[in-house]
């Protein structure tokens, strides 16, 4: 019978898709139980790194203060841009990084003032989703939901509202499956579109 730390380390290699091998009596030392891998409905075939060059979303502020995944945040799907020293960046015009229609703008209470376009990047039948997050102000309203906005198109302004600890951009990208009857999202990381950019970590 299996220990329940033997689970708990199954159930950890399921979650996460990686190899474990479980010294289980009656199995030899070298076997290991692997995750099944993840379907292409779960796994889309994401963009390699330069494959999209997107528009960095405001100018002149090129600094993370968070990365996609950051182990600190634990379930951080995005990034967060600021400038190289704190509150710098407060204010500062936030654009378009792709031409899409806009499917949301308004107030969230973890995102705060945030706006969403479904752009018009396309991955193996997956349309590409940005979300714009914690502005001081909106540049959208509710009469632009449904238009078309061009790359550049001011969105808003970086601010710091919702669950937010300082003035940044949290900017996250999904992936809606366009072919299937649920919208089931995917998170990418971002910087898989800004490959062709220098953008490092706040000092």
């Amino acid at each position: 019978m299996l220990s329940k730390a033997i689970i708990c380390s199954l159930l950890l290699c399921l979650l996460s898709g990686s190899t474990l091998a479980v010294p289980v009596a009656g199995l030899v030392p070298s076997a290991s139980i692997i995750a099944p891998e993840p379907s292409f409905a779960d796994n889309p075939a994401w963009p390699e790194a330069g494959e999209f060059s997107w528009e960095w979303p405001v100018p002149g502020f090129q600094y993370l203060s968070a990365s996609f995944a950051d182990p600190y945040y634990l379930t951080h799907t995005g990034i967060d841009i600021v400038g190289r020293s704190a509150g710098l960046i407060l204010g500062a015009p936030i654009y378009a990084v792709d031409s899409g229609e806009v499917i949301f703008a308004g107030w969230s209470p973890s995102s705060g003032y945030c706006a969403i376009v479904e752009t018009d990047t396309e991955i193996s039948g997956h349309r590409v989703i940005t979300r714009y997050m914690h502005m001081s102000a909106l540049a959208l309203t509710s009469r632009d939901f449904g238009t078309r906005i061009d790359t550049w198109r001011i969105l808003g302004y970086v601010g710091s509202t919702g669950n937010s600890s300082g003035p940044h951009l949290h900017l996250d990208v999904n992936a809606r499956d366009i072919h299937g009857a649920l919208p089931q999202r995917h998170a990418i990381d971002p910087m898989l579109f800004f490959a062709h950019l220098y953008v490092p970590m706040q000092p």
